[in-house]
């Protein structure tokens, strides 16, 4: 077994040679002494000193590509090759695995993929035939640096070749991958149009001019590629994304013989929720009309529900008429107008939304939380660890698995096959959360722990020190009925019910006694129905219980005693004291938000106090944190949302942000109980403006559910306000629109009251918000928004929206 410091001083052949073929108990040990040599890097360095040598540097890399997981373990150079080879062919098709995943959402790694296609060339690996590899190649064919044997790598965007000669000059990617392009929609990060913004300074390097090239060159067949982006407009559902679609077919010119032998195709596209998808679709049919060619156009009538008032006029200019009628309740005034001219009537004297309910009852989930059924069953026990070792995503099924565990016990016959699962899925793709869910599931199977030196972030360090308490359990053969056990979703223990486990009990996990404490709730009056029940909880876990329900406070505490007592009274008053005093949040240069706390906090690193390390979270900590992590986070601290809320702003409003990221943030908001804190309402707002149209949908449902009980119009209103500087005020006024046609114009006349008097009159898309207040039919009665109104003077479309409202 050969150790760091003997690969620091071995010239760095024969460094190599005694890396290749490690066992697993070398490469587990090589794996603490590197986390070590690096913990101590970072120390000298923030101390003034030099840090670890360049030389030292290369060397514990390579000892990193011998020990560490699959997902760490990318070889890039000669030598790390030779080495991630020696470990076996099914260890280096697992780190080709995982590095795809990885490409396929960080853009711009162009010597990965370069080693992979080398990999695969030399018959090493297999390149996955799916979505990943097809946004791994989108992201990083290319980045311009020039990659010249025996010389430097330089950056020199006029001597890299072009991307549409790396097509050319790799016969798979061009006569596959390059078809798939056009079929993957790809991620906020790693996407044709967001690739191309970050290449268009640099001629040639485009992926727009890759296809324009090819096709000028006949490399690949013209009415192929016509079709192929026709298709992708057609599946595209986020307008950003779909811009580059919509750039090519202005590239490509079709013909008006084209467009004919295409018209289903067209027509398709007057379906989509896209205004320029619909655009583009129009212009091909208004050139077959003005050709005098007859048009088929069967989802014409589809296109006055486009969102952009440009395109709907086309279309009436298109269908006259008969599709009309359909445009007399169109949200835009102009659009209205011109379909009642065509009709020979006089535009509508009233908007449609004049006619809707002012207010609506709040949605059932505003007033409870769905219970949580404990798992009984071994075979139902058996089912969940089956659905988190291939998706650990939910937190109650992790809540509910985990404790079942705890209570059912060790069962090697019924979960050994799910525990070698666990093993090939951790060799291929090594994932935290799934590190400890599986842990457990291992246990369960009688196995023993994982020795891969994974060391978990610290804000994880409560959910991990339970799970560690459960697998020792298992180990030791030992059963416990979990203190920390929800009721409901989000995390939540009823009072009443903890109360009754504490009862007559002792001994239980510190960690399991910390959580139970913290999650207390969500009734707000069931800590003092049941407080004199309390009394009959024994020791200083009853006297905590007692204080977290509102009982008093003991004159002295065992230092020893500590986290209890700070569980207790985080629990009592989550917004109280220094742990809840929130953030200060700012935009970047990039439209994401950096935040720190108001009372700085020390680096606590005792899993115990999560409370204290959660309120020293930074947007560069929460940075480094997974946001598959996020949701089971959320149920450490239901009480107080901000922590977590704030960490997926990060990730919400960042490049690694998707739709189902969106969704999973509003449901950590959902499930608290009081008043929204700040993060968590700007959070909702940033899902109310988010470019993607299924996050601004999910972001209406949860505002249905928060407006106004737990968040008041005026804040929402605020909280819109806070981010406009870098969201286009087009999006709120479809995402407010929607909240007030499902029957809340109360409430969004309060959000616009507290929202409009904040922006600049200059702010882009301003006239649909001015316009959804003139639509609600509600008068300006707030002194700052009537003088703000009084600001517009003309005849644009805003003027007249707010005349309309001040004579009300």
């Amino acid at each position: 077994m050969i150790s760091l410091t003997e690969v620091l001083a071995l010239p760095e052949d024969a460094a190599v040679d005694a890396l290749c073929g490690l066992d697993a108990a070398a490469r587990a040990e090589l794996t603490r002494q590197i986390t070590a040599a690096y913990d101590a890097d970072v120390a000298d360095r923030a101390a003034g000193g030099t840090g670890m040598s360049d030389r030292d540097g290369s060397r514990v890399r390579l000892a990193r590509i011998a020990s560490a997981p699959a997902e760490l373990a990318m070889p890039d150079g000669a030598q790390e090759v030779r080495i991630a080879v020696s470990r076996g062919r099914r260890h280096l098709q697992a780190v080709a695995d995982a590095a795809v995943r990885r490409l396929a959402t960080n853009r711009a790694q162009v010597t990965q993929l370069q080693t992979l296609r080398r990999l695969e060339r030399d018959g090493l690996i297999e390149l996955p035939a799916n979505d990943d590899t097809v946004l791994a190649v989108i992201g990083s064919l290319t980045d311009g640096w020039e990659r010249l044997p025996g010389r430097p790598h330089r950056r020199d965007w006029v001597r890299a070749p072009r991307t549409s000669e790396l097509l050319r000059d790799d016969g798979r990617l061009l006569d596959t991958v390059f078809w798939r392009i056009f079929e993957v929609d790809g991620s906020s990060e790693v996407s044709l149009a967001n690739v191309d913004r970050y290449l268009r300074h640099h001629p040639g390097h485009t992926w727009r001019e890759a296809v324009a090239d090819l096709v000028a060159a006949g490399a690949v067949p013209r009415g192929r590629v016509l079709d192929a982006t026709l298709g992708g407009l057609a599946r595209a559902t986020v307008g950003f994304r779909a811009g580059w679609f919509v750039a090519v077919h202005g590239d490509l010119a079709p013909t008006v013989e084209e467009i004919v032998a295409r018209q289903p195709a067209y027509d398709r596209l007057l379906t989509s929720r896209l205004g320029p998808v619909v655009g583009v679709g129009l212009d091909a049919l208004l050139a077959v009309r003005r050709a005098g060619l007859p048009v088929d156009a069967p989802s014409l009538p589809a296109a006055v529900h486009a969102p952009v008032k440009a395109v709907v006029l086309k279309a009436l200019r298109l269908g006259g008429a008969p599709v009309a009628e359909a445009a007399l309740v169109h949200p835009d005034a102009d659009v209205r107008t011109a379909a009642a001219k065509l009709l020979g009537r006089h535009e509508p004297a009233a908007p449609p939304m004049a006619e809707l309910p002012r207010t609506a009852a709040p949605h059932a989930a505003s007033d409870s939380l769905a219970a949580v059924d404990p798992i009984t069953d071994p075979a139902e026990l058996a089912e969940a660890f089956a659905v988190l070792v291939e998706d650990p995503s939910d937190p109650d099924l992790i809540e509910r698995a985990l404790c079942a565990a705890a209570r059912l016990g060790p069962d090697p016959e019924r979960y050994g096959t799910l525990a070698r699962r666990v093993r090939r899925r951790l060799a291929q793709d090594f994932d935290g959360l799934l590190r400890v869910v599986g842990g457990v599931v291992i246990a369960a199977a009688g196995g023993g722990p994982a020795q891969d030196g994974w060391v978990p972030a610290r804000e994880y360090g409560l959910l991990v020190r339970r799970a560690a308490e459960v697998t020792a359990a298992l180990r030791a053969g030992r059963r416990f009925a979990p203190l920390a056990e929800p009721t409901h979703a989000g995390g939540w223990v009823a009072p009443a019910t903890l109360v009754r486990r504490l009862t007559g009990t002792g001994g239980h996990p510190a960690a399991d006694t910390v959580a139970a404490l913290l999650r207390l709730g969500p009734d707000p009056a069931g800590g003092a129905a049941v407080l004199g029940d309390a009394a009959r909880v024994p020791g200083v876990v009853g006297a905590a219980l007692r204080f977290a329900l509102g009982g008093p406070c003991p004159d002295t505490a065992d230092p020893v005693d500590r986290p209890l007592w700070i569980a207790a009274a985080r629990a009592r008053a989550p917004h109280g004291d220094a742990d809840g005093a929130g953030y200060t949040m700012r935009h970047d240069e990039y439209g994401g938000i950096v935040f720190a706390p108001v009372a700085p906090a020390g680096d606590d690193e005792d899993p115990l106090l999560p409370t204290a390390t959660l309120a020293a979270l930074t947007d560069r900590r929460a940075w480094r944190l997974s946001p598959a992590w996020l949701p089971w986070l959320g149920t450490v601290w239901p009480g107080n949302v901000e922590p977590v809320a704030a960490a997926w702003l990060t990730v919400t409003t960042g490049p690694r942000g998707t739709a189902a990221h969106g969704a999973a943030a509003l449901r950590t908001v959902l499930a608290a109980r009081g008043a929204l804190p700040p993060a968590a309402r700007l959070l909702v707002a940033a899902g109310l403006g988010a470019a993607a149209l299924a996050e601004r949908v999910a972001a209406v449902d949860a505002a249905l559910d928060l407006v106004p009980h737990r968040l008041a119009p005026a804040d929402l209103g605020d909280a819109l306000a806070w981010w406009a500087p870098v969201v286009p005020a087009n999006r709120w006024a479809s995402s407010l629109r929607a909240l007030a046609e499902a029957g809340r114009v109360t409430d969004v006349t309060g959000v616009l009251s507290a929202l409009l008097p904040r922006l600049d009159r200059a702010t882009t898309g301003l006239h649909g918000l001015v316009e959804l207040l003139a639509d609600t039919g509600a008068p300006a009665t707030d002194p700052a928004l009537r003088a703000w109104l009084a600001t517009f003077t003309g005849s644009t479309k805003t003027a007249r929206a707010a005349k309309t409202v001040l004579a009300r």
